[in-house]
């Protein structure tokens, strides 16, 4: 069977509501498109697609919030009870599939789902600096030169 191709555009009350699930400051664009494909079993189905979304989260650092562009290309699958009742033949490289629930994928959902995981857990606003004397994670996995805090309370501990 032909793929559907399902455009998907949120409108201002739906952003409201996702912004608010999402606990974002505001979601002033979202729309994507969303493409499905029953798989060679005719069992599973495929869900491929993109999405676009203008968000304003706060920052991390600096607690104002500021306006991003988030875009992301996603690509889930679907089964009927892919964990029980008749074994699925599964590529060991694959994901398992998600549940499909009744005979419908919820389109908006799903892009509701893919935005959350695509949005920034950290959100920086470009050119945002931590201030000095304010302890940063370190990408290379090395602690900061600092002294530990409880490094005193362990030499006291030792002490009779």
């Amino acid at each position: 069977a032909a793929p559907d191709v399902h455009p998907v555009e949120a409108d201002a009350k739906e952003r409201a509501a996702l912004a608010r699930r999402l606990g974002i400051v505001d979601l002033r664009a979202l729309s994507g498109e969303v493409t499905l494909r029953r798989r060679a079993d005719q069992r599973t189905f495929e869900a491929t697609g993109t999405l676009q979304a203008k968000v304003v989260q706060d920052c991390v650092v600096t607690l104002e919030p500021f306006e991003s562009t988030v875009e992301d290309r996603f690509d889930v699958r679907f089964a009927p009870d892919p964990a029980g009742g008749k074994a699925l033949d599964l590529d060991p490289d694959e994901d398992a599939p998600e549940p499909l629930e009744g005979d419908s994928i919820d389109i908006g959902e799903l892009v509701a789902q893919q935005l959350s995981l695509a949005l920034d857990p950290h959100p920086r606003k470009p050119g945002a600096e931590i201030p000095d004397g304010v302890a940063a994670a370190r990408d290379d996995g090395e602690e900061d030169a600092r002294p530990n805090p409880f490094a005193k309370l362990a030499e006291l501990k030792k002490s009779p």
